[in-house]
């Protein structure tokens, strides 16, 4: 059974399958500029600092049983698109870490 408690706006692109032993969740999200898209890693990296984390570019958070990722796959400095990718294996979790990190994103604006 899915979870009803999400908050996503009618019409979002969030995509949701399943491949063993992962449920995965996909998000594009769009940033004004670069400096925008890096406040917001910053901002996750934070949320999440007790996790196991990958920095770079790009960024990577670990947890028990799920992990979140979030690269930039266009490089032009307007309207940065980030890819948004969670991997976790109970259902109702994913859809709380990519609640967490809608929260974070909508601060930005």
């Amino acid at each position: 059974m899915v979870s009803s408690n999400h908050h996503f706006e009618k019409g979002e692109n969030l995509k949701i399958s399943f491949q063993k032993p992962y449920h995965q969740f996909t998000r594009c999200k769009t940033f004004s500029s670069i400096g925008n898209y890096r406040k917001f890693l910053n901002w996750v990296s934070g949320e999440f600092d007790l996790n196991l984390q990958e920095e770079s570019d790009n960024l990577k958070v670990f947890f028990p049983h799920k992990r979140l990722s979030i690269s930039r796959i266009n490089f032009d400095d307007k309207n940065i698109c980030a890819d948004i990718h969670i991997e976790a294996k109970v259902l109702n979790e994913g859809f709380k870490l990519m609640n967490n990190v809608e929260v974070i994103y909508k601060s930005l604006e």
